[in-house]
């Protein structure tokens, strides 16, 4: 994704012209470095142009490739820079040259990238202009126009008799119906389903059923509804012009009831080249046309549109077994439990289902096989499917450059998790993919894109708002797969901090596919949490951390963190004990909570190290045994809290002797753990101190056991 790596460059060049304020740099280098945002500026309208050719093709792919390439390594160049004069002020003239040629080599490649694709660019549009009746080159088979279903259809009998009313009834005149809904939904399947229901055929005098696509021919698709109505030779259909062929149409189509359907209708401007191609004979003529976009299906009317729905969970059990069982889908009584969640995990899209159903029909039917893949490898196969990967990336490559950008971005946000708008909005505005337009607020412009991405079929509406406003959304699981492959490509979940330099606050959710090999990778994007001196707040948690691997961070060192931190809250890293030094080094720290093996190992031991201000410390789910410190390595804390940590056998005892404490609680420990607890409170009381330090005890999964104090 190009314009994401264009985006990313122009932060980190707006980062480093700002701190040529402030740290002193020879001139030069500042003008190489305006040099270089003029190039980012100037990439900008290409992209602009590019989107105008269109988004499919080699060419497009090609094309994305050299833009992304040459411009992550500019900015590699660029942020090396950045981090050589951050770090020393005293860099001599020869250093500074040698920081200067090799910016300028990587924006000279840039200059040279740029020019050959403008080259290319005006190319393809003068070609275009030639042959304006052709949407692209490649023109794709359409002989799946006998229509039959290939099974039982599931859950569209509603769909089914509403769509039949909209065909049959109403106006005389001519009309266009719309069916519009994501990829894989089914929207074929009823068309097809409608067009050979007998009603319907015995309403229509005569019917024709095409596919379309993103790339048509107009001469092609007349060619095939003639070829459907039964009007005349091949051979003298395709002796005639356009214009010849045109008239032919209109005039076997005049007089005669018609049901013309349109399948994967893409662009408005095909609807518009409708108006005049069907007669209005006062008859009832209907054209039926399927579409991902739901601005195409608004140019059929708000009375004349269906928009399709997920399956329900029975529905989707059905069609799964179906397709793995055969049509009576009698599939053993031992799989059901299983299959029931194999087909949850598909979330009601029926083109997932039958995905996993090709994998399944082949695969040994056992229910611990099944139960394998309901717990770990649906989505995998799913996201491995061909079609499935096809038909994806169709509505994908639709999107404009920074409609991708959005789009790959909410691939952050956890699996199934409604995303707040205003939570969305303010992400994709930091992180520039919003493009300001004159007279727009950049928030308003952000809905905008959020509405166009819902349109396109692309993000669900989970929830509205009284006034019809997103309230919040989400990605389908098929599609959440996708924005994850693609921000792989473009490191675009890697990238994010360095454009918010006064950030305050940091959440970070790290979910890893459970076949992970090195999960720490996913780690990286962490790299520059110090230039954040502003940063009082850190969350870091990784979900799904497997317990096969060894301790994590023995071959990622933790990242140095900013020092003016005051919380910090990790979980799932499976550091060694040992790193917790670096925390330890942070002079403002209050409040360190420890969740589900952020630190990992029997021992942690102190030695030198000291948390000066610390007053909170939550250590919970951990494989801690043994755990040793004096009271000087914790001089102000008041609150310790122990939850889960079954193999820890005691508190020292010199916890006792830190004067600010004031609570110890401790969630399912062992007796021994408990007991110096209590030790630790009877010594203060034998002091005379017996109003201060309280000793909570509680066991979540026990009713016998009530809470000590």
């Amino acid at each position: 994704m190009a314009y994401a790596a264009v985006v990313s460059l122009e932060h980190t060049i707006q980062q480093l012209l700002k701190s040529s304020h402030q740290i002193p740099i020879l001139l030069p280098y500042v003008e190489i470095i305006r040099l270089a945002w003029k190039e980012v500026e100037s990439l900008q309208v290409l992209l602009t142009g590019v989107d105008r050719v269109g988004a499919n093709g080699e060419w497009m792919k090609t094309v994305e490739k050299e833009i992304r390439e040459a411009a992550q390594r500019l900015e590699d160049v660029v942020e090396s820079a950045h981090v050589s004069l951050s770090q020393s002020q005293t860099l001599s003239a020869d250093e500074m040259g040698c920081l200067a040629m090799e910016v300028k080599k990587q924006i000279d490649l840039l200059t040279t990238t740029k020019e050959k694709i403008q080259e290319q660019l005006c190319c393809r549009m003068f070609k275009l202009e030639e042959h304006e009746e052709v949407i692209e080159k490649v023109i794709p088979s359409r002989t799946d126009h006998v229509v039959a279903t290939e099974s039982k259809i599931f859950g569209l009998d509603s769909d089914l008799i509403r769509l039949k009313g909209f065909l049959t009834s109403g106006s005389s005149g001519s009309e266009i119906v719309s069916i519009w809904g994501m990829v894989g939904i089914g929207k074929t399947t009823l068309a097809k389903e409608v067009y050979g229901d007998p009603d319907i055929f015995s309403h229509f005098e005569c019917r024709a059923f095409v596919s379309v696509g993103q790339e048509y021919r107009r001469r092609e698709i007349w060619l095939l509804i003639l070829a459907q109505i039964n009007c005349a030779s091949s051979d003298e259909l395709y002796e005639k012009n356009d214009g010849q062929l045109y008239e032919f149409l209109r005039g076997a189509l005049k007089g005669r009831r018609c049901l013309i359907v349109f399948d994967d209708v893409w662009w408005t401007k095909f609807c518009y080249d409708l108006e005049s191609f069907l007669p209005d004979d006062a008859n009832g003529s209907r054209i039926l046309l399927t579409t991902r976009i739901e601005g195409v299906a608004r140019y059929a009317g708000w009375g004349a549109r269906h928009k399709m729905r997920l399956l329900t969970a029975k529905d989707s059990w059905n069609l799964l077994c179906e397709k793995v069982c055969g049509e009576k889908h009698s599939c053993l009584p031992q799989l059901e439990e299983a299959g029931k969640k194999i087909a949850e995990k598909c979330e009601g899209l029926p083109l997932a289902i039958i995905a996993i159903a090709k994998h399944l029909s082949k695969a040994e039917k056992t229910p611990k096989y099944w139960s394998n893949v309901a717990e770990k490898e649906c989505s995998n196969i799913i996201g491995a499917d061909a079609e499935m990967s096809k038909a994806l990336y169709l509505s994908y490559n639709i999107l404009v450059n920074h409609l991708k950008a959005c789009f790959v971005y909410m691939g952050v946000f956890p699996l199934d998790y409604e995303i707040p708008t205003s939570k969305l909005i303010n992400l994709w505005c930091a992180e520039g993919f919003v493009q300001q337009k004159p007279l727009k607020q950049l928030e308003y412009q952000a809905m905008e894109d959020l509405e166009d991405l819902v349109s396109n079929s692309v993000v669900l509406v989970c929830e509205q708002s009284s006034y019809g406003k997103i309230k919040t959304c989400k990605l389908h699981s098929v599609f959440r797969h996708l924005c994850i492959k693609e921000a792989g490509k473009d490191k675009l979940h890697q990238r994010g901090l360095r454009g918010l330099p006064k950030l305050q606050k940091l959440g970070t959710r790290i979910e890893l596919p459970l076949d992970v090999a090195e999960p720490l990778c996913w780690f990286d994007h962490l790299v520059h949490l110090a230039d954040h001196g502003d940063l009082e707040s850190f969350k870091c948690s990784i979900v799904n951390p497997s317990p096969r691997l060894q301790v994590l961070g023995r071959s990622h060192p933790i990242p140095i963190l900013p020092w003016r931190l005051r919380k910090l809250t990790l979980s799932g890293l499976g550091f060694p004990w040992e790193y917790m030094r670096y925390i330890a080094n942070l002079p403002f720290l209050e409040v360190l909570k420890l969740r589900c093996y952020a630190f990992q190992g029997p021992e942690w031991e102190f030695s030198a190290e000291e948390f000066e201000r610390l007053q909170f410390l939550l250590i919970e789910d951990t494989d801690l045994e043994y755990w040793r410190v004096g009271h000087t390595h914790f001089p102000c804390l008041r609150r310790l809290f122990i939850h889960h940590c079954y193999k820890l056998k005691e508190i020292p005892l010199d916890i006792g002797e830190i004067p600010t404490l004031e609570m110890i609680e401790i969630v399912d420990g062992s007796p021994s753990l408990v007991a110096t607890a209590k030790q630790i409170q009877d010594e203060q009381h034998n002091r005379g101190n017996n109003n201060g330090l309280q000793v909570c005890v509680k066991y979540s999964s026990e009713d016998d056991h009530k809470t000590k104090s």
